[in-house]
Order: structure tokens, then sequence, then C-alpha cells
């Protein structure tokens, strides 16, 4: 975390982006929010980067999925959406699973154990939600210094991806 306090309001809402496949570009799960600098004035940067990961719910706290973005909010007033899996951000973790397989509670995960804080497995409940963490940087601090927004929980609208297969098996299996 750096040194400067930062004012993070956030409007941070989650829902199921539209498209009937989770692999195509638009489909994804979309983050809203407003930054605000310690001054109280709103974070108009024209190269804002988010990071953005999926993670495990539990103390295991593994890295599912990762991407960053690029955002341009030089005329938002500090107001941001950013959408995971539409395409604009560039994938950053290794695991290979798709968004529809994050989303799945059906099988078992294995991760590296530089990916969780604890073990490297995870074994999700029928009920599991997943977590997200978003980090930014808004171009004043080093490059590869990120600032946290908390971590939230991402509950059952996203988990409406599950719904587009049953048992892993899509529509035209």
């Amino acid at each position: 975390m750096t040194s400067r306090l930062w004012l993070i309001f956030l409007i941070a809402v989650l829902f199921l982006g539209g498209g009937s496949d989770v692999h195509a570009a638009g489909a994804g799960i979309t983050y809203h929010g407003r930054l605000i600098d310690p001054n109280g004035n709103p974070v108009e940067g024209s190269s804002v980067q988010f990071r953005l990961q999926i993670r495990t719910p539990g103390n295991e706290n593994c890295l599912m999925y990762e991407e960053v973005q690029n955002k341009d909010l030089s005329q938002t007033g500090g107001v941001y959406a950013v959408t995971i899996n539409d395409g604009t951000g560039s994938r950053l973790d290794s695991t290979g699973y798709t968004l529809d397989q994050i989303f799945a509670n059906r099988n078992d995960y294995t991760f590296p154990a530089a990916n969780c804080a604890t073990g490297t497995t995870f074994s999700p409940n029928a009920t599991d939600s997943r977590k997200i963490q978003v980090l930014f940087n808004d171009g004043t601090f080093p490059v590869g210094q990120w600032e946290p927004i908390p971590a939230m929980a991402i509950n059952f609208v996203p988990m409406a991806i599950e719904s587009l297969q049953v048992g892993g098996y899509k529509k035209n299996s």
C-alpha cells in the first residue's frame, strides 16, 4: 500500500455482462466505482491502470484470474467502469482457467504456491462465491506500485455463469 491516503468512494456494483458465451468479448463481470484523492478531488488521469483479480473466498486466497486495463478518467469525474474478460485488458495470470471454470463449484482447483496465501488448493462448496480485488495506479505512483481497493465478495449474480452449463456440459453437448 502506498503511503498516500486515498479516499475511495465505491459504487461497487457487480453484474454479469451481456452475451451468451463467457468466452466472447463483451461478456464478463463489470465493476463500477469512483476514485477520489485525499483532498476530495476526483482522480482524473488520462491513463489510470486497473489491476483486476478474482480470488478464492477462503483463507487460501488463491489468485484465479488477473488482468490489467487502462482507462481514461480525464472526463469522468473519477467515475470508472471496468469489465473483466471484455477483451480490452491484458491477462497476467497463468492459471489457464476460463471465466466459466473459475465460477464453477464442481471441481477442485490447484495453483502454484506463489498464487495462494495458504496452501495450493481450493475445494469449493456448492454455494461458495469468489472475491474481487481491484488495485489501481493513477499515474502518480511509480511503475509497478498499486493502491488496493478493499476486496469484495462476488456473490450470486456473476455465479449465473455456471447456469450456462450443467455439470460442465454446454448447451451444444
